[in-house]
């Protein structure tokens, strides 16, 4: 389906920022077989327009045509700044010419036409203005994505990952948490169908700016792909948490419409989208942690649910384990960074990570992990 590579922009002062977004993009190998560029930095509501501006013009200068999808996520690397890009490359079996990109309401999109399969690819939609609350910001994009769904012949239920990005994702706004402001409208979109095959894998994570953006990849389930949702018996479905862990006072709060993980498996491979992870056992955060023993539970979290062993009870049938391809990696706070990484390291330590600085859709928790994985 897709492989991932990071690449950060080298810290100077001696250049502008928009020719730190040049380079960065001039370095990326391998142009020809690029889908989506997910760029990560720093941004506050005033000025994230105008930084994304700069990305998509810099990158169609590079790419003219067939430019892939741009998405800017207001997360910072470090102290210092920094700018980095995730590439998505689309895997050697799939032929680039079965691509076509579109457009609708200044939100680009990619379908790949892959055997008797289709694969839609958006990039972040975004609301008409960061200024709205995160209800009134999810509500408008759901509607686009509901329309570009539409448009491809998708239904609602094809959604097999999302990406939800938060602006100040456990702040109180209009008597609300946004995150759980974000939760409701979700239910109320993903309301509207069935889910044959379970709701999606996700992440809701935070960012700098107010803004709420949303990216998504769906699969029109044929002959050639099945999709199957991972539960962990060590972590309840988000969406079966009880009120008790839900914020707000209002009598009215969906649970995170989400799923721990999604299996896409066709003849030749196995591929798993695993979803936003962390220190959670049950429904319930383990609280009084440091931030190396919050890592090494979610990543205990992460190799149950991607085991042999869990995919069995599960009636999952894989050739081989499942390995880890790329991670993303949230951590609350700058000064964790190195802790949370020397933990990582011991699992992972040759697998393509980025570390971000995003608050956690939790309080108490201070790191968040994420990542695709495939048969070894």
């Amino acid at each position: 389906m897709i492989s991932t590579q990071y690449f950060t922009a080298p810290e100077t002062t001696s250049i502008s920022f928009i020719e730190t977004i040049g380079q960065l993009i001039d370095s990326i190998p391998n142009k020809d077989r690029i889908i989506s560029l997910s760029f990560f930095g720093s941004s506050c509501d005033d000025n994230y327009t105008e930084i994304l501006s700069h990305i998509k013009i810099k990158t169609q200068a590079v790419f003219i045509n067939n430019t892939p999808l741009i998405t800017y996520i207001a997360q910072e690397l470090n102290q210092s700044g920094g700018f980095a890009v995730e590439v998505n490359y689309l895997n050697s079996d799939i032929s680039f010419e079965s691509v076509n990109f579109s457009t609708y309401l200044n939100t680009r999109y990619a379908c790949i036409n892959s055997f008797k399969n289709r694969i839609l690819l958006l990039e972040g939609v975004q609301a008409n203005s960061f200024k709205d609350a995160i209800s009134i910001q999810a509500k408008d994009i759901f509607i686009k994505i509901d329309k570009i769904l539409e448009l491809e012949n998708f239904q609602i239920s094809d959604i097999v990952r999302q990406w939800n990005y938060i602006g100040k994702i456990t702040e109180i706004q209009e008597d609300i948490q946004n995150y759980q402001a974000f939760n409701n409208e979700r239910a109320k979109f993903y309301a509207q169908t069935e889910w044959p095959t379970a709701y999606p894998a996700a992440t809701g994570i935070g960012m700098d700016c107010n803004g709420l953006i949303v990216s998504l990849v769906a699969i029109s389930n044929g002959d050639d792909f099945s999709v199957y949702p991972i539960n962990n018996p060590l972590q309840i479905a988000a969406h079966n948490y009880s009120s008790t862990v839900l914020i707000g006072d209002n009598p009215v709060k969906y649970t995170p419409k989400f799923e721990r993980a999604k299996i896409i498996q066709s003849k030749s491979n196995t591929y798993c989208f695993v979803s936003g992870t962390a220190a959670i056992r049950g429904e319930q955060s383990i609280e009084n942690m440091h931030v190396s023993a919050q890592t090494v539970q979610t990543i205990q979290n992460i190799l149950y649910l991607i085991s042999n062993e869990n995919l069995r009870k599960q009636d999952i049938e894989v050739s081989s384990e499942l390995k880890m391809q790329s991670l993303r990696i949230y951590v609350k706070y700058f000064d964790d960074i190195e802790k949370v990484k020397a933990e990582v390291n011991k699992t992972w330590p040759h697998v393509p990570a980025i570390y971000l600085k995003g608050d956690i859709c939790r309080k108490e928790l201070l790191v968040e992990i994420e990542g695709f994985a495939k048969e070894k």
